[in-house]
């Protein structure tokens, strides 16, 4: 019988990552669906499937990834899919006026976090015998398309700059392994993280973080940056 390959995804509860989380499961992938709202990750997995399992995790919280690790290391051999999908923006203020902790909350969430999941779930997805691990990312991450856009705010673009950052050391220190690291851009999605505003559904945006998460090929990619219209410029 084959074995199932095994998924986290955090911020799962909504949006992009519910969608991520309801794509895995359809694809036949146990998953995890992490939520900082336990409640709230309950109903979200209610609406996918009663298999969904859910992880109560903040992560900004160093206890709270050990919990979840220790949790998923309790239950599973390995761990073959982690999806950093959780993440904040704090509003559109000039790079003049935005605050320091501003940028410190925005980092602490969007960019800090990968680091902690990703080096606290390392010992699980070297197990598997092909980890993907994917972290959404931006169209605004591009310095070329912050340069060229006069209006976008600092702390948000800026954070997946640095995301699309952490991702390629990591793409560059494991290139020669089993491990896949991979920063996706969704696009602008319909969701109350931007107000509504976005262009694309939520299983749009999906559907590019699902296309690498879900790409186990020998030739699976390592340290790209894109989209589901394709390879983005840095």
């Amino acid at each position: 019988m084959m074995i199932k390959k095994v998924a986290l995804v955090t911020g799962g509860n909504k949006g992009i990552g519910k969608e991520i989380v309801r794509g895995l499961y359809e694809a036949g992938v146990k998953v995890y669906l992490g939520a900082r709202n336990l409640e709230r990750g309950r109903v979200a997995a209610k609406e996918i499937a009663a298999e969904i399992e859910i992880i109560q995790q903040d992560i900004t919280d160093e206890a709270s990834i050990d919990t979840a690790y220790e949790a998923i290391n309790k239950n599973e051999k390995c761990l073959d899919i982690l999806v950093n999908n959780a993440a904040m923006n704090l509003g559109a203020a000039a790079s003049s006026q935005v605050t320091v902790q501003e940028m410190r909350t925005v980092f602490e969430t969007n960019v800090f976090s990968i680091v902690g999941m990703t080096n606290r779930f390392l010992p699980l997805l070297k197990k598997a015998e092909h980890a993907n691990i994917v972290n959404l990312s931006s169209d605004v991450a591009s310095l070329q398309l912050q340069k060229e856009s006069a209006d976008l705010p600092l702390s948000y673009p800026s954070s997946k700059t640095a995301v699309n950052a952490l991702t390629v050391h990591y793409a560059s220190e494991f290139k020669n392994s089993h491990l896949h690291f991979n920063m996706i851009a969704p696009g602008f999605v319909d969701t109350d993280f931007n107000g509504h505003r976005g262009t694309k559904t939520p299983q749009e945006g999906a559907a590019a973080p699902l296309k690498y998460a879900l790409d186990f090929s020998d030739h699976a990619p390592n340290g790209v940056y894109a989209s589901s219209e394709g390879v983005i410029p840095f």
